[in-house]
């Protein structure tokens, strides 16, 4: 269980706090994974798939499954285990900004 939490965190806290889906090979630059294209889509999909009760896949873009799954991990309550607001945005605009490079 531990594993699968440590495998969640970033793609879930990424989802949460982007302003539109993203497509899966742009989850898996923003979540710091390989970045050959298939082998990050294939990825971003194993990820997606142990997220299912937050995450889902539709025309290759991953969505969370409801509203109230992203009310539900934007709650304060759950900033022990996922990354702060805050601290999501600026890892991803790092990884953005690292991807440009």
């Amino acid at each position: 269980m531990k594993r699968n939490l440590e495998i969640c965190r970033l793609p879930l806290s990424t989802a949460t706090v982007a302003y539109r889906p993203l497509y899966l090979p742009k989850m898996g630059s923003l979540c710091g994974l390989s970045d050959q294209t298939l082998v990050l889509v294939r990825n971003v999909r194993r990820i997606v798939a142990i997220c299912g009760s937050f995450l889902t896949i539709r025309d290759d873009q991953i969505y969370l499954i409801h509203q109230s799954a992203k009310d539900y991990l934007s709650d304060k309550e759950r900033a022990a285990i996922f990354l702060y607001k805050g601290k999501a945005h600026y890892y991803m605009l790092s990884q953005a900004l690292n991807l440009l490079t």
